[in-house]
């Protein structure tokens, strides 16, 4: 099964911008939850937690459209692109209307 990030070097590389986009030196072992990444959450996970709108649509959500209209499956990206979008519609329905 390919990862999120395989699927979108493969978008990338379909769209021919691949040489635009430096290699991303990642230790493996974190890209799969082995060992933390940093120690704070991320910007994100941040902006999840304050209510407000994360900048998934113009990465993953990116990503997403492009494999569409490529005709090339992305269901890992699909896939964290609506949990994202899931949590961003629950968080700011808990903000604006706290119980």
């Amino acid at each position: 099964m390919a990862s999120d990030l395989t699927e979108c070097m493969a978008v990338v590389r379909a769209l021919a911008a691949a040489s635009r986009f430096r290699r991303w030196n990642s230790s493996p072992r974190s890209c799969v939850g082995e060992i933390p990444r940093a120690k704070h959450a991320g910007s994100m996970a941040l902006d999840i937690a304050r209510g407000v709108l994360t900048e998934i649509d113009e990465m993953i959500g990116f990503i997403a459209r492009q494999g569409e209209r490529l005709n090339m499956p992305v269901p890992n990206c699909r896939a964290v692109y609506r949990l994202v979008k899931g949590l961003e519609l629950a968080t700011q329905s808990r903000v604006v209307n706290p119980r």
